[in-house]
Protein backbone atom coordinates (compact mmCIF):
# COMPACT_ATOMS: atom_id res chain seq x y z
CA UNK A 1 0.00 0.00 0.00
CA UNK A 2 2.76 2.43 1.00
CA UNK A 3 4.71 1.54 -2.16
CA UNK A 4 1.65 2.22 -4.32
CA UNK A 5 1.15 5.62 -2.69
CA UNK A 6 4.81 6.51 -3.29
CA UNK A 7 4.55 5.45 -6.94
CA UNK A 8 1.50 7.65 -7.43
CA UNK A 9 3.30 10.56 -5.76
CA UNK A 10 6.43 10.20 -7.90
CA UNK A 11 4.36 9.89 -11.08
CA UNK A 12 2.54 13.07 -10.12
CA UNK A 13 5.82 14.92 -9.55
CA UNK A 14 7.21 13.61 -12.85
CA UNK A 15 4.09 14.75 -14.70
CA UNK A 16 4.35 18.26 -13.25
CA UNK A 17 8.04 18.53 -14.12
CA UNK A 18 7.50 17.34 -17.69
CA UNK A 19 4.59 19.74 -18.12
CA UNK A 20 6.59 22.68 -16.78
CA UNK A 21 9.74 21.86 -18.75
CA UNK A 22 8.54 20.13 -21.93
CA UNK A 23 10.92 18.28 -24.22
CA UNK A 24 10.86 16.13 -27.32
CA UNK A 25 11.03 12.42 -26.53
CA UNK A 26 14.26 10.88 -27.83
CA UNK A 27 13.60 7.50 -29.41
CA UNK A 28 16.66 5.40 -30.13
CA UNK A 29 16.69 3.89 -33.59
CA UNK A 30 19.73 1.65 -33.15
CA UNK A 31 21.66 0.61 -30.05
CA UNK A 32 25.38 -0.05 -30.43
CA UNK A 33 27.73 -1.18 -27.66
CA UNK A 34 31.17 0.44 -28.05
CA UNK A 35 34.00 -2.13 -28.26
CA UNK A 36 36.13 -0.50 -25.55
CA UNK A 37 34.69 0.35 -22.13
CA UNK A 38 35.76 0.67 -18.52
CA UNK A 39 34.39 -2.22 -16.50
CA UNK A 40 32.74 -0.80 -13.41
CA UNK A 41 29.21 -0.02 -12.31
CA UNK A 42 28.88 3.58 -13.47
CA UNK A 43 25.64 5.55 -13.27
CA UNK A 44 26.32 6.34 -16.94
CA UNK A 45 26.16 2.67 -17.90
CA UNK A 46 23.55 2.10 -20.61
CA UNK A 47 24.01 5.47 -22.26
CA UNK A 48 27.17 4.35 -24.06
CA UNK A 49 24.90 2.35 -26.39
CA UNK A 50 23.15 5.46 -27.79
CA UNK A 51 26.27 7.51 -28.67
CA UNK A 52 26.40 6.19 -32.24
CA UNK A 53 22.68 6.81 -32.63
CA UNK A 54 23.12 10.43 -31.50
CA UNK A 55 25.99 10.99 -33.91
CA UNK A 56 24.12 9.61 -36.91
CA UNK A 57 20.74 11.13 -36.01
CA UNK A 58 22.06 14.68 -35.71
CA UNK A 59 24.97 14.37 -38.15
CA UNK A 60 27.52 15.28 -35.47
CA UNK A 61 31.15 15.53 -36.64
CA UNK A 62 33.50 13.25 -34.72
CA UNK A 63 36.66 15.34 -34.40
CA UNK A 64 36.48 16.61 -30.81
CA UNK A 65 34.28 15.78 -27.81
CA UNK A 66 34.51 17.84 -24.62
CA UNK A 67 33.29 16.58 -21.26
CA UNK A 68 32.63 18.49 -18.05
CA UNK A 69 32.52 16.06 -15.14
CA UNK A 70 34.70 13.08 -16.03
CA UNK A 71 34.74 11.56 -12.53
CA UNK A 72 36.09 7.99 -12.96
CA UNK A 73 36.24 8.05 -16.77
CA UNK A 74 33.39 5.78 -17.87
CA UNK A 75 31.74 8.20 -20.28
CA UNK A 76 35.07 9.61 -21.52
CA UNK A 77 36.18 6.13 -22.56
CA UNK A 78 32.79 5.49 -24.19
CA UNK A 79 33.13 8.69 -26.24
CA UNK A 80 36.70 7.77 -27.21
CA UNK A 81 35.33 4.96 -29.36
CA UNK A 82 33.72 7.49 -31.68
CA UNK A 83 35.61 10.79 -31.43
CA UNK A 84 39.17 11.35 -32.59
CA UNK A 85 39.84 13.46 -29.51
CA UNK A 86 38.15 13.55 -26.10
CA UNK A 87 38.95 16.21 -23.51
CA UNK A 88 37.74 15.50 -19.98
CA UNK A 89 37.54 18.45 -17.60
CA UNK A 90 37.08 17.87 -13.88
CA UNK A 91 38.34 19.10 -10.53
CA UNK A 92 38.78 15.41 -9.60
CA UNK A 93 37.68 16.22 -6.05
CA UNK A 94 34.09 14.97 -6.31
CA UNK A 95 31.13 17.18 -5.37
CA UNK A 96 28.19 17.36 -2.97
CA UNK A 97 26.11 14.97 -5.10
CA UNK A 98 28.68 12.33 -6.04
CA UNK A 99 30.59 12.66 -2.78
CA UNK A 100 33.75 14.59 -1.95
CA UNK A 101 37.06 12.69 -2.01
CA UNK A 102 40.80 13.25 -2.17
CA UNK A 103 42.00 14.55 -5.51
CA UNK A 104 42.52 11.60 -7.88
CA UNK A 105 43.72 13.39 -11.02
CA UNK A 106 47.04 11.54 -11.24
CA UNK A 107 45.33 8.22 -10.62
CA UNK A 108 42.83 8.91 -13.42
CA UNK A 109 45.60 9.93 -15.84
CA UNK A 110 47.23 6.55 -15.24
CA UNK A 111 43.93 4.68 -15.39
CA UNK A 112 43.04 6.11 -18.79
CA UNK A 113 46.58 6.12 -20.22
CA UNK A 114 45.90 3.36 -22.75
CA UNK A 115 43.23 5.47 -24.46
CA UNK A 116 45.62 7.74 -26.32
CA UNK A 117 42.91 10.04 -27.67
CA UNK A 118 41.72 11.08 -24.17
CA UNK A 119 43.23 14.16 -22.51
CA UNK A 120 42.33 14.97 -18.90
CA UNK A 121 42.37 18.55 -17.63
CA UNK A 122 42.26 19.34 -13.92
CA UNK A 123 40.11 22.46 -13.82
CA UNK A 124 36.84 23.94 -12.68
CA UNK A 125 34.54 24.41 -15.66
CA UNK A 126 34.41 28.17 -15.01
CA UNK A 127 38.17 28.53 -15.41
CA UNK A 128 38.15 26.31 -18.50
CA UNK A 129 35.47 28.26 -20.37
CA UNK A 130 36.79 31.71 -19.50
CA UNK A 131 38.02 33.32 -22.71
CA UNK A 132 37.60 29.95 -24.47
CA UNK A 133 36.07 30.54 -27.91
CA UNK A 134 36.76 27.08 -29.32
CA UNK A 135 33.91 25.14 -30.91
CA UNK A 136 33.43 21.43 -30.20
CA UNK A 137 31.41 18.78 -31.96
CA UNK A 138 29.75 17.40 -28.84
CA UNK A 139 29.89 18.58 -25.23
CA UNK A 140 28.81 16.38 -22.32
CA UNK A 141 27.82 18.12 -19.07
CA UNK A 142 27.71 15.97 -15.94
CA UNK A 143 28.75 18.31 -13.12
CA UNK A 144 27.09 19.04 -9.79
CA UNK A 145 23.34 18.91 -10.48
CA UNK A 146 22.18 22.32 -9.33
CA UNK A 147 20.24 24.59 -11.66
CA UNK A 148 22.71 27.48 -11.60
CA UNK A 149 25.83 25.38 -12.25
CA UNK A 150 24.16 23.29 -14.96
CA UNK A 151 22.71 26.36 -16.64
CA UNK A 152 25.93 28.38 -16.60
CA UNK A 153 28.08 25.51 -17.87
CA UNK A 154 25.39 24.22 -20.20
CA UNK A 155 24.63 27.55 -21.86
CA UNK A 156 28.30 27.89 -22.82
CA UNK A 157 28.27 24.27 -23.98
CA UNK A 158 25.20 24.76 -26.18
CA UNK A 159 26.72 27.89 -27.69
CA UNK A 160 30.05 26.20 -28.41
CA UNK A 161 28.97 22.85 -29.87
CA UNK A 162 26.69 21.29 -32.43
CA UNK A 163 25.18 19.12 -29.71
CA UNK A 164 25.27 19.39 -25.91
CA UNK A 165 24.11 16.54 -23.68
CA UNK A 166 23.30 16.53 -19.97
CA UNK A 167 23.16 13.50 -17.67
CA UNK A 168 20.56 13.02 -14.91
CA UNK A 169 17.54 14.86 -16.30
CA UNK A 170 15.28 12.24 -14.74
CA UNK A 171 16.93 11.99 -11.33
CA UNK A 172 17.52 15.74 -10.85
CA UNK A 173 14.64 18.02 -11.92
CA UNK A 174 16.96 21.06 -11.78
CA UNK A 175 19.00 19.57 -14.64
CA UNK A 176 15.87 19.21 -16.77
CA UNK A 177 14.85 22.76 -15.90
CA UNK A 178 18.29 24.02 -16.95
CA UNK A 179 18.11 22.11 -20.24
CA UNK A 180 14.70 23.58 -21.05
CA UNK A 181 15.84 27.14 -20.32
CA UNK A 182 19.10 26.69 -22.24
CA UNK A 183 17.17 25.45 -25.28
CA UNK A 184 14.89 28.50 -25.05
CA UNK A 185 17.85 30.88 -24.68
CA UNK A 186 19.72 29.41 -27.66
CA UNK A 187 16.68 28.71 -29.86
CA UNK A 188 17.63 25.04 -30.07
CA UNK A 189 15.65 21.82 -29.64
CA UNK A 190 15.54 19.99 -26.31
CA UNK A 191 15.21 16.21 -26.51
CA UNK A 192 15.06 13.99 -23.45
CA UNK A 193 16.02 10.31 -23.25
CA UNK A 194 14.32 9.01 -20.13
CA UNK A 195 16.39 5.88 -19.43
CA UNK A 196 19.51 5.45 -17.26
CA UNK A 197 18.71 8.49 -15.08
CA UNK A 198 17.93 10.61 -18.14
CA UNK A 199 19.93 12.37 -20.83
CA UNK A 200 19.06 15.85 -22.01
CA UNK A 201 20.03 16.58 -25.62
CA UNK A 202 20.21 20.13 -26.96
CA UNK A 203 20.79 20.43 -30.67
Amino acid sequence: MEKDILNIYYKSVEYKINKRYPSLRYEVEQLELPPSLLQYDSYWRGLESIIHDLITRFDIPVEHCLEFGTEYGYSAVAFSNYFRKVTGVDTFDGDDHTGKHANNYEEMVQRLARWKNIKLVKSDYRDFIENNHQHYDLIHVDIIHTFSETYNCGLWAAEHSKCAIFHDTESYPEVKKACYQIACATNKLFYNYDKFFGLGIIV
